[in-house]
């Protein structure tokens, strides 16, 4: 059996990125939706989605390496891992930045 050659750190976390990208673009669509409902910038948007990717890569990391199942990481095109923990850090992101998690803005 041939010996397994180690991953260098940036070949994995663009691997990451590439297979989350689903997953992250609804994160920003959703995001995009709440904050427009509420006062939107885009300085903080941009903020926010950059706060977004490092968590998620961070926290998806740590998900995937403590993985429990036998199945696969990947639910169609959504990255399991990432999904995980930006169901968790979304909602707390939108509310340190100041959002109610709303759709419509109040008339």
């Amino acid at each position: 059996m041939e010996e397994q050659l180690p991953i260098p750190v940036l070949e994995l976390v663009v691997f990451k990125l590439y297979i989350g990208s689903i997953t992250y673009l609804m994160t920003f669509m959703f995001s995009f939706l709440v904050m427009r409902a509420n006062t939107f910038r885009w300085m903080s948007f941009l903020i926010f989605i950059i706060l977004t990717v490092v968590i998620g890569l961070f926290g998806s990391f740590l998900v995937w390496g403590v993985w429990p199942a036998t199945f696969d990481i990947m639910f169609g095109p959504i990255h399991l891992p990432t999904f995980i923990v930006l169901l968790i850090t979304n909602p707390v992101l939108l509310w340190g930045f100041g959002n109610k998690i709303r759709l419509i803005k109040p008339q």
